[in-house]
């Protein structure tokens, strides 16, 4: 037992035979402590009086111990000072009782101890300590065990006489549609609120008694009674996430409006994009039952949007451009107008995005918004807008189709040239005007179709072109159409570029074929002419270097090498025009191929031109001859031939522009050639499998763009007696590693080595350099640092590329050391704001591309005469005067001009001498 127990309950008990020691009578009990004691004894049995009762509590004489010595006399005892503190205790002549309670156990004294009930105990041996007894808080519980309170309570509810007896009432719970065990609740208490039931297409409406909803906060319990539970009949209402997850599920009552629930749902942002919750849209309505899910709109926080219009797209693949913004509707794609800088687009030049959704509102798309995206698949287009501008899709590379919406009133000037994989091409009913050029170079495009009820344009018979209605124009073609008969004219550039077209009957209804329509179908192999053909414009069939074939069925005189036509191919013989010419292309070993002789007489020699492949081999040979006839690769030979995986190139006397290019699974090249000088232009470009080259062993230039996009290049040793390396003749090789340049090296045009994040380089004094095997300072490329305010130029250095130092920021003074021989083209970039005081020109400079546009404020020191000055090769045909150049002179010059020479170190102009 706590000795606190029985401390309170012996205070308690002192506490009533004291009061009541002053006048020597008895009183009528107070409703304080003191009674509330005694009606425990009452109800513990006892039936005496209170004044009996007072006189009972004395204790009684303690015994004689046995064999003890006698005891001192005790000291008188004396009325202790009951009081409670401040913070609630009672205390004892000031000794805390709850302190005293968790106090250890006294040793026992030598003087007897007063007994349990007694005022003073009487003088007798020592004897074992007595075992504690309950206390009142346990005494209580054992006669009241429904009581539930701590024993601190339980001494609040004695103190303020809140411990009598009171009446229970019991509470039962009806029509709950499930057991709910009635409740014992004292009179004036407060009953407990139960679990709200549930029923079946019911909404719970609480509790009742009689017609009165009970309150189980404010109302308490006087007498038995039973809550009866109401109800309403009601709907089932869901609300989900747009992930189909379960926000919140309720019942709304039948005849109500659902309530939709606050706060609004929110979603965290996911790869970039911030959602913002929009409305909640009925998904499903099954037998009254309704589910609603939350639709949000994204905003993409790399996206630029400024009062409705979209300035800027940044770095994500997928993009969906929201119908609102900041609170503007998002009306337009900004462009810029030609000639102004076209950074300002949308997504002019974005190399990452790869799928547009343009949401319902946007109404334009300006000039060049999308030019020269190389990424861009899929373009969704709203249903609002009203035009695309000029140049808006040109160069996306990847962009398979298109559906220009109905409303769409005018397509502009080249919108989607050089869209090389676009395959298909819808048009709205509205478009009135498609500007030229809107669809050539687009490569793949076999399948054109224009809206039945539009009023211009139209695709009769799927002929896969768009035609003019009011004059029955053919304005744009493809590989896949077929020319109605009544079409009367073919326009200007209707198949410009059109280079998968191989062969093309003009009915005979058409009268005219405009300027520049076939021009660039460099796989044009055969066209028929019909019999009504009266005029064929200049330049008709420029460029169509393969054409080999055509039959004349109209009353003209045909010229081939004539300029007006644009026959320029390599010699006549390889034109037949007469009306019954047969067939002069033939296939051997899977080529389809032509003869021609070249000079005559005697002199005359027989070539086989290969025109095209037709074959499916995975390994194909080229020859050197076809019977007793040398060889010649017409261009484009294997364009985007998906079965080719390794060629090897016998000693062909000639190779065309892009021989090889777009051919996916090649992986390996060899040449056992020694008579080609050159790898051609854009021979091997986007040949994203090629691991592995073989050069040809008297090779001396890389045209332009010939590896461009060869993504699995890892290594590239160019060969000795290589001296020029063309523009982004190795742009995107992505994997390249190792790249060796030969010493012959003379000249390497700009982006020969861009978007290469995999090349080792070197790096000397802040710049990056790559090299030969002798000399790894062979060529500067770029800096590491773009802040300094001069660099310090490797002695070995030969070349220095375009834009090497294009970035540079507070360029004071830059010193290019002797031996460099070539400078590209805006190695300082100063066009662009730099600007030094002057930059120092070696006199071992051979080539010299435009370097920078010169201002008078920066000063040109060449090291040398000006005789050299002018040998050096000004590559571009248009050479910027530049200002401030001085001329290297030892001593003073005695001639006027302009001349320098160092004094400490630092170049310094002499002073003009001219005459007076």
């Amino acid at each position: 037992m706590k000795r606190f127990g029985k401390i309170l309950f012996t205070v308690a008990l002192l506490g009533l035979s004291l009061g009541s020691c002053d006048t020597g009578t008895v009183t009528e009990p107070k409703k304080d402590a003191r009674y509330a004691i005694y009606q425990l004894a009452l109800d513990d049995g006892y039936d005496g009086t209170y004044e009996e009762w007072l006189a009972s509590i004395k204790g009684k004489d303690g015994k004689d111990g046995k064999d003890g010595k006698d005891g001192k006399d005790g000291k008188d005892g004396h009325s202790p000072v009951i009081e409670i503190g401040s913070n609630g205790n009672w205390f004892i002549d000031g000794v805390d009782t709850k302190i005293a309670a968790r106090g250890e156990q006294g040793e026992q004294g030598p003087q007897g101890t007063q007994g349990r009930e007694g005022r003073t105990g009487a003088q007798g041996s020592e004897g074992p300590q007595g075992s504690d007894g309950e206390s009142a808080y346990q005494l209580y519980l054992r006669t009241h065990p429904e009581y539930s309170k701590t024993e601190e309570e339980w001494l609040d509810d004695l103190v303020n006489g809140r411990l009598g007896n009171k009446q229970v009432h019991t509470v039962t719970f009806s029509n709950a549609y499930r057991d709910i065990e009635p409740q014992l609740v004292e009179h004036g208490e407060k009953v407990t609120k139960p679990r709200d039931p549930w029923r079946s297409d019911y909404l719970f409406e609480g509790w009742y008694y009689g017609d009165e909803l009970w309150s189980f906060i404010g109302y308490v319990v006087t007498e038995d009674m039973t809550l009866v539970a109401h109800w309403s009949e009601a709907y089932e209402v869901s609300y989900l996430d747009d992930d189909d997850s379960i926000l919140y599920s309720g019942l709304v009552r039948i005849g109500e409006e659902p309530k939709y629930p606050n706060p609004t749902p929110t979603k965290e942002p996911q790869e970039g994009m911030v959602y913002q919750f929009k409305e909640w849209e009925l998904v499903d309505e099954n037998e009254g039952d309704l589910v609603f899910k939350a639709k949000y709109e994204t905003k993409d926080r790399d996206l630029v949007i400024e009062n409705g219009i979209v300035k800027d797209s940044g770095t994500r693949k997928d993009i969906v451009i929201p119908s609102t913004w900041d609170g503007y509707t998002v009306t337009e794609i900004s462009g810029a107008l030609y000639g102004s800088i076209l950074d300002t687009c949308a997504f002019y030049g974005n190399k990452y995005v790869e799928s547009v959704v343009i949401s319902e509102g946007v109404t334009t798309i300006g000039d060049y918004a999308f030019a020269d995206c190389p990424s861009l698949k899929t373009v969704i287009l709203p249903s609002s807008l009203v035009s695309i501008g000029r140049f808006a899709f040109s160069g996306c590379a990847s962009l398979e189709a298109i559906v220009v919406p109905d409303n769409v009133v005018s397509i502009g000037e080249r919108a989607f040239y050089e869209c090389t994989s676009l395959e298909s091409v819808q048009i709205g009913r509205s478009v009135s005007s498609i500007g030229v050029l809107s669809f050539s170079l687009c490569h793949s495009l076999e399948t054109i179709s224009v809206a039945s009820l539009n009023a211009t344009y139209d695709s009769r018979n799927s002929c896969n072109a768009i035609i003019e209605k009011q004059n029955n124009r053919l304005v744009f073609g493809c590989k896949g159409t077929v020319i109605p008969n009544d079409v009367t004219s073919i326009g200007e550039h209707a198949f410009d570029h059109c280079c998968f077209l191989t062969e093309i009957n003009i009915p005979d209804s058409v009268t005219t074929i405009e300027q520049f329509a076939f021009r660039g179908d460099t796989n044009l192999l055969s066209i028929k002419l019909g019999a009504g053909l009266e005029t064929i414009g200049a330049y008709a069939f420029y460029q169509c270097n393969k054409l080999v074939e055509v039959y004349n069925f109209s009353s003209l005189a045909l010229t081939p090498l004539s300029a007006n036509n644009g026959y320029v191919a390599y010699n006549a013989a390889s034109f037949h025009t007469s009306r019954d010419t047969p067939s002069v292309i033939t296939v051997e070993n899977g080529f389809k191929c032509f003869g021609y002789l070249a000079g005559s007489g005697a002199q005359a020699i027989e070539f086989a031109g290969l025109l095209t492949y037709v074959g499916e081999d995975d390994h194909v040979t080229i020859p050197a001859f076809i019977g007793m006839d040398p060889v010649f690769m017409m261009s484009d030979l294997f364009y985007d031939n998906p079965f080719i995986k390794e060629v090897t190139i016998g000693n062909v006397l000639m190779m065309g522009e892009g021989c090889f290019r777009g051919c996916s699974s090649l992986e390996k090249v060899t040449f056992s050639n020694t008579l080609l000088k050159n790898i051609p232009v854009r021979s091997f470009q986007n040949c994203t499998s090629l691991e592995e080259i073989v050069f040809p062993e008297n090779i001396t230039s890389i045209g332009s763009s010939a590896f461009g996009g060869c993504t699995s290049l890892e290594t590239i040793v160019i060969p000795e007696g290589v001296t020029t390396i063309g523009s982004n003749a190795f742009d995107g090789c992505e994997r390249l590693r190792s790249l060796t340049l030969p010493n012959s090296i003379a000249m390497i045009d700009e982006q020969a080595f861009s978007n290469m994040p995999a090349l080792e380089r070197t790096l000397y004094e802040d710049l990056y350099y790559i090299g030969s095997e002798s000399n790894p300072y062979l060529c500067l490329l770029s800096a590491d640092d773009y802040t300094k305010e001069t660099y310090d130029i490797h002695p070995d250095c030969k070349i220095i590329m375009a834009f090497a130092l294009g970035s540079a920021t507070n360029l004071d003074h830059l010193v290019i050391p002797e031996g460099v021989t070539f400078v590209g083209r805006y190695f300082a970039y100063i066009l662009m704001g730099t600007q030094p005081r002057y930059i120092v020109l070696p006199n071992s400079l051979i080539y010299l591309d435009i370097w920078y546009v010169s201002t008078p404020d920066v000063m040109t020191y060449y090291n040398g005469t000006e005789a050299d000055w002018n040998k050096v090769a000004k590559i571009q045909s248009i050479m910027p005067t530049v200002d401030n150049l001085h001329f290297y002179s030892e001593d003073e010059p005695t001639d006027s001009g302009s001349y320098w020479h160092y004094v400490d170190g630092v170049p310094t102009e002499w002073p003009s001498q001219a005459s007076e």
